[in-house]
């Protein structure tokens, strides 16, 4: 089961309003069911492929970016995609009022959320799936980031696109998102629909 954790900030905070795509997106993500294992096999993929690098990656949302939520040092040209953290490194959070610095464990998606920075801490493979990504991007821009990653467009729903192949989420946080893609969420492992998994997540505030 996923933990959360949330940062530690003063009594004074200011007010950031989300993107109004990011917040229908987020809306519309908790009743999407992600792509079956045979439709990835059409890719020549499995849909939870082993993710044994140990890398692990941070993804910021629309929210917290808005609210000047970031990772210290990380290259701003990666916008909302994932950015890669070397096994056992830690990493700085930098917000308005608070620095804080997160130890991230082998294997783990890190998905910071809200101005209240939520830290959301998922496995790879068991929870999160190495191949694959949802965006919340035009057509357009979705299509051009799967060609980007090696990945094929494999649901939408809206604003939201789903992206798989084998190593997805890691060729992610090598690549520049196309004009038009505004958030990236992570996908499910076990074709697990987020609805479902969202029932099971348990927030506890540090």
């Amino acid at each position: 089961m996923a933990a959360r954790e949330r940062t530690d900030h003063g009594a004074t905070r200011a007010k950031t309003h989300a993107p109004i795509a990011v917040v229908g997106a987020l809306v519309c993500l908790a009743a999407m069911a992600l792509a079956t294992a045979a439709s990835l096999a059409a890719c020549g993929g499995t849909s939870t492929p082993e993710h044994s690098s140990g890398r692990s990656y941070v993804l910021v949302d629309g929210q917290a970016r808005a609210a000047g939520v970031h990772v210290e040092g990380a290259d701003p040209a990666l916008g909302a995609l994932p950015i890669e953290v070397a096994p056992g490194d830690s990493l700085v959070l930098v917000g308005p009022r608070t620095r804080t610095r997160l130890v991230v464990a082998p294997n783990e998606v890190l998905y910071v959320q809200g101005e209240d920075v939520l830290v959301q801490r998922s496995a790879i493979g068991r929870e999160i799936a190495a191949d694959g990504l949802v965006v919340v991007a035009t057509e357009e821009a979705a299509r051009i980031f799967a060609e980007r990653v090696g990945g094929i467009v494999q649901g939408s729903m809206g604003s939201l696109w789903e992206v798989r192949g084998p190593g997805v989420l890691r060729a992610s946080a090598h690549v520049v998102a196309p004009d038009g893609l505004v958030e990236a969420i992570p996908a499910m492992a076990n074709d697990l629909p987020v609805a479902a998994r969202a029932s099971r997540v348990t927030s506890t505030r540090a």
